[in-house]
């Protein structure tokens, strides 16, 4: 439970060029909702939603997260590669 979230977390922090840095407000939240949770977990305060409703905090986040991102990465078109250029009836690559 808390590598895990602590790798959600760290995921947050990808750089954006990625498939995962842009979506980080989405992971980065996660991160922090999931990492909480845990640590209210582990010192065994419930918070108002008792010791196994933040066991829930602490655990769903990551599954949410990973369904959410496979959609949004399912919805998401593949960038168009460059065309290569024709140069005299030879391509060359650029």
């Amino acid at each position: 439970m808390g590598l895990g979230n602590v790798g959600l977390l760290l995921a947050g922090f990808a750089p954006g060029t990625t498939p995962l840095g842009r979506w980080r407000r989405l992971t980065l939240t996660a991160g922090i909702i999931a990492l909480a949770g845990t640590a209210l977990f582990f010192a065994q305060q419930g918070v108002g939603i008792g010791v196994g409703g933040m066991e829930r905090v602490a655990v769903l986040p990551y599954p949410l997260w990973t369904c959410c991102l496979g959609v949004l990465l399912a919805e998401t078109p593949a960038p168009a590669p460059a065309p290569a250029r024709v140069d005299h009836g030879v391509v060359v690559s650029e």
